[in-house]
């Protein structure tokens, strides 16, 4: 697993987010899961945009450009998809 201090990192474990969100830190917490799942289980600090949504939608995390974001879903296969992709368009810090 890469080090989630590493910049260019595509996967951070769960305690790493959990450290975040407890610290405060200032990341955006990106659900790339479906309404229906969200609607069924989330982390209250997450923003939903679903994978489904994202091409046609990406401008909405315009103002989040520069800032960390970090993508979940499921098992990590629709994330690390999401954040490639997002990773072609600019967003560095994904």
């Amino acid at each position: 697993m890469n080090n989630p201090a590493d910049s260019n990192a595509f996967e951070i474990d769960c305690q790493s987010v959990q450290s975040k969100l407890a610290e405060g830190a200032d990341f955006l917490l990106l659900d790339c899961r479906e309404a229906d799942e969200y609607a069924l289980v989330h982390l209250p600090e997450s923003q939903l945009l679903p994978m489904s949504e994202i091409e046609r939608r990406i401008g909405e995390l315009d103002s989040h450009r520069e800032r960390e974001i970090v993508v979940l879903c499921h098992h990590g296969s629709r994330s690390l998809q999401v954040t490639m992709w997002m990773r072609q368009l600019g967003f560095e810090n994904v």
